[in-house]
């Protein structure tokens, strides 16, 4: 091992950089940790359209994650996109074999599986929620906690509820990410076994383009507790960065 600390992101490639661990690795450099990554998936897309998807093996993401694991201090660990249930049970060994070695250590799990553009990224028998009691915080959309819970949330009561439920169920913290209701604020709620936690902010006025959004939530989120800062701050850290970045871009615009 070099003793280099590095975070790890295990996520898919996105040819636009926009998500994926193209913006991993551009939000952990930005916060000036050493990203280090393990690719799942080749996507080919750009933010309004998607045409195919490359699936790696779990034989080949094995190795890379122990190169890595072995060379490298891993200090925090960022998963994303796992498209195939071969990928999917290499990457609970690892993480299972890593917790036990470094129960301090994060590791934040952004259960994506399709894309902004509607293209299913993930193969039907892949079931994330056998990585949730190893992870520290999980950080689902709204679709994605409407999977899990089998529900509808159109209301912030209902977010709100909605994330407590999912911490009994899985034991696990979790942020809803809350964008894409209907409502004049947006809205994460976190929620574990103590609290229920809502951040809201105003919409951005001006973007029109909000591809790869959570990702770079749950990328900071992870940067600022490799950091130190305790959950509740990482996350109105993580928030406050996004916003900053996204007003960065309607300047430059």
């Amino acid at each position: 091992m070099s003793h280099l600390a590095a975070i790890l992101t295990i996520a898919g490639s996105d040819g636009s950089a926009g998500a994926g661990i193209q913006s991993d690795l551009i939000t952990f450099y930005d916060l000036n940790l050493k990203g280090v990554c393990v690719i799942t998936s080749i996507i080919s897309q750009v933010p309004q359209q998607t045409v195919a998807i490359e699936k790696r093996s779990g034989v080949d993401l094995k190795k890379e994650l122990d190169l890595l694991a072995n060379y490298y201090d891993i200090q925090a660990i960022k998963i994303g996109l796992i498209s195939s249930v071969d990928q999917l049970m290499v990457i609970q060994s690892f993480i299972k074999d890593f917790k036990k070695l470094y129960p301090h250590k994060f590791i934040v799990l952004d259960p994506v599986g399709i894309a902004s553009t509607g293209f299913n990224m993930q193969d039907s028998e892949v079931d994330l929620s056998c990585l949730f009691s190893y992870c520290d915080l999980i950080t689902p959309n709204l679709s994605e906690i409407n999977y899990y819970l089998d529900t509808n949330i159109d209301t912030l009561d209902k977010l709100q509820k909605a994330a407590k439920s999912f911490y009994l169920m899985f034991n696990c913290p979790v942020l809803v990410k809350g964008g894409h209701l209907t409502t004049k604020q947006i809205h994460d709620v976190y929620a574990d076994a103590n609290q229920i936690y809502t951040f809201s902010n105003q919409p951005i006025q001006g973007l029109t383009q909000w591809h790869g959004t959570g990702c770079k939530l749950s990328s900071s989120i992870t940067g600022y507790l490799c950091l130190g800062y305790p959950i509740l701050k990482a996350i109105e850290l993580a928030k406050i960065k996004l916003l900053n970045d996204y007003k960065k871009v309607i300047n430059y615009n």
